[in-house]
């Protein structure tokens, strides 16, 4: 099996489908519809990976799934 790395690339790119996601998003999060609570696992994952720290310069090795 032939070994892969990746590693990040700076670069500026709007996708205005994006700008138009996070517009709605914060329109609605400013009149406070569609707004529910995390599914209880996710908010106990993100509490529980909240202080590590992460290198974003660093080389991602082996497989990775997206």
């Amino acid at each position: 099996m032939r070994e892969r790395r990746f590693s990040c690339v700076d670069t500026t790119h709007e996708d205005p489908a994006i700008g138009a996601f996070l517009g709605l998003l914060e329109a609605d999060i400013r009149s406070g519809r569609n707004l529910t609570t995390l599914p209880e696992n996710l908010g106990q994952t993100m509490l529980a990976n909240a202080n590590h720290s992460v290198n974003l310069d660093e080389d991602i090795d082996g497989e990775v799934a997206l």
